[in-house]
């Protein structure tokens, strides 16, 4: 027997809107906090996207073999060559007759930003790693010191180099 009274309802309605309302409040902060971890994991993998394309881009004309384009993303051309880096050794360096001569085999590897450039490794079957540095505003390309950015910790390390500090440790 129910009675359409709203007295006889007052406890079977009791917590029902707290109850909403917090599931609505678990939702909002749920989709802010997946809003903004995706949005760092997309940052984190794109940030360094426009210096690779340059450095792709720069294999590619090598592939092609245009040699100029190539040099040119050097930041040197015919109008205005580099001053300590001549065209021939250029070709030297990057020509058929170079490490380089089928640069279909070089892969990029770990790709990191180092102070105002970005450092790209370049790895190839049975030769050492180079390092290419690329200015994010002009998008040149250049030779870096070293293959991986000096001083920078990278959690992928940290295993070896705890081993490492064991090993010398006992």
């Amino acid at each position: 027997m129910s009675s359409n009274n709203p007295a006889d309802d007052y406890l079977g309605t009791y917590g029902v809107k707290d109850a909403k309302r917090e599931k609505r409040f678990y939702r909002i902060v749920g989709s802010v906090l997946g809003a903004a971890l995706l949005g760092t994991i997309l940052w984190y993998y794109f940030r360094t996207w426009g210096e690779e394309r340059a450095v792709k881009q720069f294999f590619a004309n090598l592939q092609s073999k245009d040699y100029k384009a190539a040099y040119a993303q050097f930041g040197c051309s015919d109008a205005s060559p580099c001053r300590d880096y001549a065209f021939d050794k250029f070709l030297e360096d990057w020509g058929e007759k170079s490490e380089f001569g089928d640069p279909a085999q070089a892969s990029l590897g770990l790709v990191e930003p180092c102070g105002n450039m970005v450092w790209i490794e370049v790895t190839r079957p049975n030769k050492p790693r180079i390092g290419l540095a690329v200015d994010p505003q002009s998008k040149t390309v250049g030779y870096a010191p070293a293959a991986r950015c000096p001083g920078v910790w990278r959690v992928r390390d940290f295993p070896a180099k705890l081993m490492a500090y064991i090993k010398r440790r006992v």
